[in-house]
């Protein structure tokens, strides 16, 4: 995305040019971007969102359109209140039912956590949680702008259709603020990793406890959002790029364990759903080390862990056959 492009239509809030390289710096060389596409709920909005905007916004003719950006509006929500939750029992004031007061634990279930609370708790010069104080009025304004007349409007007042061309704003305006909340407020590398945006951490079970967690929860996902009640089996490959390893994994039409055995089943349309809606979402395994052996061990430690804490589970995925080229190995039969 071409950030300053969308900053210089002055939608939205205005960074000078060392503010604007501050916040870009920031949000690459910290990886803040990935966050969008964690296991966070955040995430699973945006992703959602994307996915309606690629497949039914020239697609829906003179249809009402509100939907497809009801997840882009939601996401950032979310993505406010995890980051306001980093921030409890710190003396920052916020908005409750029972006026403003200090953010703690104990009153929790009674704060507001509408969009407009949520920006000005995390830009107030109490918190100081931006890079700066002219990054911090920039991320208000722009969210109190995009709220005023994306969210408010759309959800409100106003009808969506494609010949409005708003769709394409809506979400380049909310590409542009996850570029500066993520991008201008300070994060810890405790918050960085919550957030699904930076490297583990070196402690070795701080490091296995995350990992576990981010693959269980991406497991109960694809299992009730991505692959019938019952499936025949999953063909997963792997892939190492830059320095870490993507997990792929693919539906199987049918699984015999004498086809498996002898050889002749193979990576191929007839024996792979190829179709894009039947696309899963992939997995970021966290292991550096380029040696197939012992990813491959790392991730069938995690799937046995995994069934050993949802045995009911297990017997919903038939088989699992682990390929990397012309080598395949099968981790789960049932």
């Amino acid at each position: 995305m071409d950030y300053l492009a969308i900053a210089n239509k002055g939608q939205s809030g205005e960074l000078s040019d060392q503010e604007f390289a501050k916040v870009k710096n920031s949000y690459l060389n910290n990886k803040m971007y990935v966050a969008m596409v964690s296991s966070n709920d955040f995430a699973d909005s945006f992703i959602s969102a994307e996915w309606s905007y690629d497949v039914y916004y020239n697609a829906m003719g003179e249809l009402e359109l509100t939907g497809i950006i009801a997840g882009y509006l939601k996401s950032i929500e979310q993505l406010m209140y995890k980051i306001v939750r980093f921030h409890k029992n710190q003396g920052v004031k916020i908005k409750t039912s029972e006026g403003f007061k200090p953010y703690t634990s104990d009153n929790e279930d009674i704060i507001d956590s509408t969009l407009w609370s949520l920006n000005y708790f995390l830009t107030s010069p109490q918190g100081k949680f931006a890079q700066s104080a002219k990054i911090r009025g920039c991320i208000y304004k722009a969210v109190d702008l995009w709220r005023q007349y994306q969210r408010n409007g759309y959800f409100h007042k106003h009808n969506l259709y494609a010949a409005d061309n708003k769709i394409s704003e809506v979400r380049e305006l909310t590409l542009y603020l996850y570029f500066l909340i993520l991008g201008g407020i300070h994060f810890s590398p405790e918050e960085r990793l919550d957030l699904g945006a930076c490297e583990l951490a070196k402690s070795h079970s701080y490091n296995e406890n995350y990992a576990y967690r981010d693959f269980e929860k991406w497991v109960n996902n694809i299992l009730i959002y991505d692959l019938p009640a019952m499936t025949p089996g999953l063909w997963i490959l792997l892939v190492y790029k830059e320095r870490a390893w993507t997990v792929q994994p693919y539906l199987m039409k049918y699984f015999y364990i004498d086809d498996f055995e002898s050889g002749t089943m193979q990576f191929s349309p007839d024996n792979i759903e190829m179709s894009h809606t039947r696309d899963i979402p992939s997995y970021k395994l966290n292991f550096e080390e380029n040696n197939y052996i012992s990813a491959s061990l790392k991730l069938q430690d995690l799937f046995d862990k995994y069934w050993k804490d949802n045995p009911q589970k297990k017997k919903q995925i038939g088989a699992i056959i682990l390929g990397i080229d012309k080598y395949t190995q099968l981790i789960h039969f049932n």
